[in-house]
């Protein structure tokens, strides 16, 4: 009895965490953690919920406040299906330079956003250079308003924006 205890207690399934008892104490959202192909795929589900993005490769760097990735994986994407997603620093910026980043598999956590969405808040200005036709071209199909951005070791890759004088 006291081995079902202790297996039972560290059962998880769903959304939910099994007590010692069997049951569900109650439901806890999750913050859904997924690759950047998926996130693509789903934006209409998740926009505007707190995600992680694991598995990133970062492919370009527009400016130090924004980059894209793709999902990392051994074989590349077919062209048509390249699902990617554009990252947006919140507050703050790259502290690692473009050529370091390029390539990398990062971690990403945000609030994902539609490209249409991110654009109307105006969180982070949208650079002038991802015209509509180069975000076609480049198949960007989602947004992250990044709040974390991180190697897959756990080093922050974000700093703080540097002070305007006023």
């Amino acid at each position: 009895m006291a081995a079902f205890l202790v297996v039972a207690t560290a059962i998880t399934t769903g959304q939910e965490r099994v007590d010692r008892t069997g049951r569900a104490p109650r439901r806890e959202p999750l913050e859904p953690r997924v690759r950047p192909a998926a996130l693509a795929e789903l934006i209409e589900q998740l926009g505007g919920r707190y995600v992680t993005m694991p598995h990133a490769r970062v492919i370009g760097v527009v400016n130090p406040r924004v980059f894209l990735v793709e999902s990392a994986s051994l074989l590349p994407a077919a062209r048509g299906n390249l699902d990617r997603v554009l990252v947006m620093i919140d507050r703050g910026q790259l502290s690692a330079a473009p050529s370091l980043l390029v390539d990398a598999t990062v971690k990403v956590g945000g609030v994902a956003r539609t490209l249409v969405g991110l654009q109307v808040t105006r969180e982070v200005p949208w650079p002038p250079e991802l015209t509509p036709e180069l975000v076609k071209r480049l198949e960007i199909r989602a947004a992250v308003l990044a709040s974390s951005v991180e190697t897959a070791d756990g080093v922050d890759l974000v700093q703080d924006l540097p002070a305007s004088s006023e």
